[in-house]
């Protein structure tokens, strides 16, 4: 008799990969040799934006569009047009009907989706959350743009680029052993990434 389970464990957690990272000390942004600001967001942001996006759509706060049944694979310069000026409101939206009838698909035409959008508002989007054919994307408000910042989402993190160090580990033998110095004590190197 066979199991009706799929095989992929129920525990898999998808990697974010996006051409931006997300520094939220609003001073420091990096540029690129293309001259594209470079951002990162972590899990526990991701987590947090999730949060938002729930608590903004229970109030019907949450900015929304409804892609064509022809569009659900790719986007039309309307929609792209339609998506930015929701940007321009909101910094975190909602877009359905995205890979409709294809669920396997889904994942990738949002991150695909995501990077078009970056490529076209020239700034940075991210894909918060998916579920059903709905995807939730982030889009901030860079500083120097007419926004309300009372309206801004708020994403604290204490990082600092060159903040944290490797620790250094000592240095072992070919049978694992760690290798002393004439004192006794263990010789200790950075790892290199």
């Amino acid at each position: 008799m066979l199991s009706c389970q799929s095989q992929r464990p129920s525990n898999t957690q998808y990697i974010l990969q996006t051409k931006t990272a997300l520094y939220q000390s609003e001073i420091q942004y990096e540029e690129d040799d293309d001259g594209l600001v470079e951002f990162f967001i972590s899990q526990e942001q991701i987590g947090v934006l999730r949060k938002e996006a729930n608590k903004r759509d229970r109030v019907k706060k949450l900015q929304k569009h409804f892609l064509p049944q022809e569009e659900s694979m790719g986007l039309s310069q309307q929609s792209i047009d339609a998506i930015s000026a929701l940007f321009e409101k909101s910094e975190l939206i909602e877009v359905r009907g995205v890979s409709k009838g294809q669920k396997k698909g889904l994942f990738d035409t949002a991150t695909a989706m995501a990077e078009h959008l970056e490529e076209e508002i020239g700034k940075p989007v991210v894909v918060v959350d998916i579920k059903g054919f709905a995807v939730k994307m982030y889009c901030p408000w860079l500083d120097g743009e007419n926004f309300d910042t009372s309206k801004r989402i708020k994403l604290f993190t204490s990082y600092k680029p060159g903040q944290w160090t490797r620790k250094p580990k000592p240095i072992r033998n070919e049978y694992g052993q760690i290798v002393l110095d004439e004192n006794g004590k263990s010789i200790k190197v950075i790892p290199e990434e």
